[in-house]
């Protein structure tokens, strides 16, 4: 489960808001996984994003414990405008909670594949 904020650059027209999603990740090996995600604003904001993400993590420590990671994603997004392709680029923290459950805060440069000059 994942609760995040889309902030949007000024080109856009559209205001930041906040984001519910849901996700799988699979651990590679004990440095590398894959994640799936979908994610949705419309159930708690007025803003109408959804975005379909696929990707991966490099953990510096492993994929047990407290860690730092590096993630890069290819995403497929839709906003009330129109659809766009996006590559992000991150960098965030895991906490584990206990061996099966863990948080993870991260921030993402998100690159995308529109020029914004829609009418």
């Amino acid at each position: 489960m994942a609760l995040g904020e889309v902030w949007n650059d000024n080109q856009r027209g559209i205001d930041d808001d906040n984001f519910l999603g849901v996700g799988a990740e699979y651990f590679i090996n004990d440095n590398w996984s894959g994640q799936l995600n979908y994610l949705e604003s419309k159930k708690i904001s007025d803003l109408e994003y959804k975005g379909y993400i696929i990707g991966g993590r490099y953990y510096f420590n492993g994929g047990t414990g407290n860690s730092v990671f590096l993630s890069s994603d290819l995403a497929r997004v839709s906003y009330f405008k129109g659809n766009d392709n996006q590559v992000h680029l991150g960098a965030g923290l895991r906490l584990d909670l206990n061996q099966n459950f863990y948080l993870t805060a991260e921030l993402k440069k998100v690159l995308s594949d529109s020029r914004y000059n829609t009418e």
